[in-house]
Parts: structure tokens; sequence; C-alpha cells
């Protein structure tokens, strides 16, 4: 059976060059030349960046002639609509959305367009993934328990409960993703795990638990830039607020107490880390209030222990390390 048909999608806004030189790369190094795959670059007006020179880089010589394409939206549409815009330009069943600042390892297409070529009632595909630092250095946190390529079995837990997928390591299935309308434009943070539920409840995920894709977390990034103000958390708490309406009566209270009481952590952990910064007093403030008036003063008392415990123990059993780039290629 031939592996279903992918359109990689890069999505761009002044892009770092040799981070989107890794991501194309990355692509690149899994398809032969001449194999159809539509591998496209999307920039959202970028003021300082040539898309059409960038991609013209990976070709024969000509112009527009080589493996990877170039679009430049007619007016700046935001992070949201420029990953809608890839949605909608792109030509074959299956979708991968990669960042500008990530990239995928060797197998990764191999590993994904097999299991979803095995289950074609999946919409969504994904595999575990390694986080990557500003210094290079990665780890592969087990977000998934399931040891064993194949339908993921506690999604409820992988994408209610504590957010398990990283957007770089799935495939989405395009007509599935189209009829739900896309991204949801109103949301700035949570667009991926809004979507992801909303495939969830009506589909299964395949999910494969080996690393095979890279996200990178650096001050540079459009995360960063989100997660600066505190208004990232906000929006969490209001991404579970629609629990209700996606899940049956018996699962929504314990799926959404669980929600509550990870991102609580999360809002303990994101305010410890700005506090040293200018103004972060205020914010890791407003961080800690906004956690406690969505959860309870048990929850947040649990969240500000676990936060001081791993404070003390990361440094100690870090499971950072350099991460081979050679995996990106034959």
């Amino acid at each position: 059976m031939r592996p279903p048909l992918v359109s990689v999608m890069i999505p761009t806004w002044r892009p770092d060059p040799e981070y989107l030189e890794t991501a194309v790369a990355s692509v690149l190094a899994q398809f032969e030349p001449g194999q159809a795959v539509q591998i496209e670059l999307v920039d959202d007006c970028s003021p300082d960046f040539d898309v059409s020179a960038f991609a013209d880089r990976f070709g024969t010589g000509r112009p527009g002639s080589g493996r990877v394409s170039a679009r430049r939206n007619e007016r700046r549409l935001g992070l949201v609509g420029n990953w809608n815009s890839c949605l909608e330009h792109a030509k074959h069943p299956w979708v991968h959305l990669l960042h500008q600042d990530d990239f995928v390892l060797d197998g990764f297409y191999a590993a994904l367009q097999g299991g979803v070529g095995r289950t074609p009632q999946a919409a969504l595909a994904f595999s575990a993934s390694y986080f990557v630092d500003g210094d290079g250095l990665a780890w592969a946190p087990k977000l998934v328990a399931q040891d064993a390529p194949g339908i993921l079995e506690d999604w409820m837990q992988a994408v209610f409960a504590r957010l398990a997928i990283q957007c770089s390591a799935t495939l989405v299935r395009a007509d599935a993703v189209r009829a739900l309308g896309g991204f949801d434009t109103a949301l700035a943070y949570t667009p991926d795990w809004d979507l992801w539920q909303r495939l969830a409840v009506d589909f299964p995920i395949w999910f494969d638990p080996r690393p095979l894709a890279a996200f990178r977390q650096h001050s540079g990034s459009e995360t960063s830039r989100q997660r600066a103000s505190g208004a990232h958390v906000a929006e969490i708490f209001q991404c579970i607020e629609r629990f209700p309406a996606r899940l049956g009566p018996e699962a929504v209270e314990p799926v959404s107490r669980t929600a509550r009481r990870h991102y609580a952590a999360f809002a303990v952990e994101e305010a410890w880390t700005v506090l040293p910064t200018p103004g972060g007093a205020g914010r890791a403030g407003g961080l800690l209030k906004l956690a406690w008036q969505r959860t309870s003063t048990l929850t947040l008392a649990a969240a500000l222990c676990m936060c001081l415990a791993r404070a003390c123990v990361r440094p100690l059993v870090s499971r950072r390390r350099p991460l081979d780039l050679s995996r990106t290629a034959r």
C-alpha cells in the first residue's frame, strides 16, 4: 500500500534563516527528488524576508524550479491566520504544519504516513517530541504512557487533561480539518490545542512513541513573546471551559479537574520564570491570582510545592543533552 501524500506547509514570519534552513533540510532529507510531496513556505508579509529567494536556495539554480515552493500572503494575517492559509493551500490529503524554528528527525514521515495508511479513519497522527532550548540542548519528556505505535488509547488524558502534542510533530487530515473550520482565529496561544480537541472527539488518533520531531524553545520565538505577558495562561483556562461542549457528562468533571490541576502548576512555573525579570513581580502575582481563581487554594498550594520540588531536583537530574542533528538527514 502506497503511503498517503503529504503537504509540508511551513508558515513564516521574519524567520531566523539558520533555523529555517534546518527545518527545510530536515524535510528534504526524507523525500527522494521527484517524489510526490508538496513542500511550501507560506510567508505572512515579512518586511525583511524574501521567501521566494529563500526557497530558490533549494532549487536547481533556476528561480522557481526547486523542490521547495513559496507563497506570500497578500496581507498580514497573523499567526493563526497564516496557519489557516497553509491549510487552504495544501494540495495533498495530509498536512504537516512545520513551524519555522522546528524540525523533524529521520523516519518521521515514514512512521506517521505508515500509521495513517493502516488507519484510514484517523484524522490526526503525532509522535513524541524533543524539546530543544536556546543552547541546543534537548530532552524528550514522556508525555504519553503508551509504549507501542498505534491508535492513541488514553486520548482524553493526552489531548484534554494535559496536551501531549506538539504542532510540528503532527499530521492532520486536510478534509477533516477544513470541515471543522480550521484553526480558531479568536485564539492566540491555544489554537492547536483547540483543534486537536475538536478532532479527538470525532476521530481516532495515531501515535508513535518515538521522538521524531523537535520543538525549539528560545527567547525569540512567537511562543516566548506570547508568554511574556501572561495572557497565555488565561487563554489556557478559557480553553478548559470549552470541555463541557466536547466531552460526555461523565468525563467532563474528572478531565477538567485534572487539567486545572496541571495548568495551575504550569502557571506557578511561569510565575517563577518571570519573577526575576523587570516588572516580573507584578506579572508573577497576576499569574498566581489567575491560577487561584480558576482552581482552588488547595490546588494552588500543591502546585507551589510541586514547583519548588522541581526547582530543587531539576539541576541534579537534568536530561538535557546535545541533539544529534545528523538524524535529520540520511
